[in-house]
């Protein structure tokens, strides 16, 4: 019988640099019941300064700026960020890795889901398709976006979820589906 070696992240950098002054759909793996997702974007980046940098969720048609206080949590969303003469290597402190033989569930609700790769290491999109059983009659993505060029990409050409990406999902079925990601 196998066993999961988890272990303490003091800090873990993303290994691609963001566009400066440009939006980025992100991701902050290894998150999940450490923080609000606010909270992490500002220990990296400060107190809430638009000047400086924003952050917003975006599920289902809605685009919400993520504020001080705000308790969305961090784990399997993609946010849209932008920030401005700050660091633009994203970056956690003080995480715990997830078990790895247990897939991680991210629920898709009903319409257009930003979601982000869990893990701090690229997951091949075929494997996610495959575990995840999707139906792609409802489910349509992934989209990935790319800063610098600030263009989206179609599904087809997306062959790997990479690390602190996050990507956009259209669930057009009427109820909530799963997104099994494979660690």
């Amino acid at each position: 019988e196998g066993r999961d070696i988890v272990v303490w992240i003091d800090t873990l950098q993303a290994s691609w640099t963001r566009a400066e002054d440009r939006y980025e759909l992100v991701a902050l793996p290894y998150q999940s019941g450490v923080s609000s997702a606010h909270a992490a974007f500002q220990r990296q980046w400060g107190d809430d300064d638009d000047r400086k940098w924003r952050a917003f969720g975006a599920d289902s048609g809605l685009f919400v700026e993520i504020l001080s206080g705000e308790p969305m949590d961090a784990h399997g969303r993609g946010f849209w960020v932008r920030t401005r003469k700050l660091e633009r290597r994203l970056r956690i402190a003080q995480a715990w890795s997830p078990a790895v033989s247990t897939p991680e569930r991210i629920r898709l609700q009903p319409g257009w889901n930003a979601v982000g790769n869990p893990f701090g290491f690229d997951v091949p999109w075929s494997q996610v398709r495959r575990l995840s059983g999707l139906d792609t009659t409802e489910v349509t993505g992934p989209y990935s976006f790319d800063g610098p060029t600030q263009g989206w990409t179609i599904p087809d050409t997306n062959a790997t979820w990479g690390a602190w990406k996050g990507i956009a999902i259209l669930n057009s079925g009427d109820a909530p589906v799963d997104l099994v990601v494979p660690s």
